[in-house]
């Protein structure tokens, strides 16, 4: 069973599911004010060793889907992955260079695939927890972020957002789509905040 739900107040996705009857949870947040996503993991099989975190990096998005275009694994020699550091990849792609800077080590596949990396808890700890931030300047020294810092972060931020501006409140309507209609405006309020930024954002 998968259960994924987007709480819209903190801007938080909790996903539930099981592997072999193991209940797994896991919690992605995103900095609002830099490129910056937060992962939680939390399972008995963490602890075991028999779950850990798996970092991998295709070469794009598939250009010839034009909506939700899926992830590009193709030519693999076509782009660059290195460790620079422990917790620091460079990446090329093209003309592209930046880095992402991670909050723990990275320990290089076993098979050596490309782009490819694990991540571990510490032993016995049935919590993973990890944030990548991505970066245009290899002078990235600042401290790395927590992930309870990042998830404090979003819910401040998604909560100032909802509680400045207006909103529409169709709670005294007879329609029965009233409600629906009412759910359809706030999360259009929400795709609106998430996709309108940065300075090329979607014509869409």
């Amino acid at each position: 069973d998968i259960e994924q739900t987007l709480d819209l107040w903190t801007g938080i996705i909790t996903s539930k599911y099981k592997l072999g009857g193991v209940p797994v949870t896991v919690t992605t947040a995103s900095d609002p004010n830099s490129d910056t996503i937060g992962v939680g993991i939390v399972s008995e099989l963490v602890a075991q060793g028999k779950l850990r975190g798996r970092l991998a990096l295709p070469r794009g998005n598939d250009q010839n889907v034009k909506k939700t275009p899926p992830l590009d694994w193709s030519k693999p020699e076509s782009h660059s992955s290195k460790a620079e550091l422990p917790d620091l990849i460079l990446r090329e792609v093209g003309e592209s260079r930046y880095f992402a800077a991670l909050s723990t080590s990275l320990v290089p596949e076993s098979n050596q695939v490309p782009h490819t990396w694990w991540l571990r808890a510490s032993p016995a700890q049935q919590t993973l927890e990890f944030t990548i931030e991505f970066c245009a300047s290899r002078e990235f020294r600042g401290q790395r972020s927590r992930f309870d810092t990042v998830t404090e972060k979003s819910a401040t931020h998604w909560q100032r957002f909802w509680q400045s501006g207006a909103a529409v409140d169709f709670s005294g309507s007879k329609n029965p789509l009233a409600e629906k209609f009412e759910q359809r405006v706030i999360l259009s309020r929400y795709l609106t905040a998430v996709q309108c930024v940065a300075d090329f954002p979607p014509q869409e």
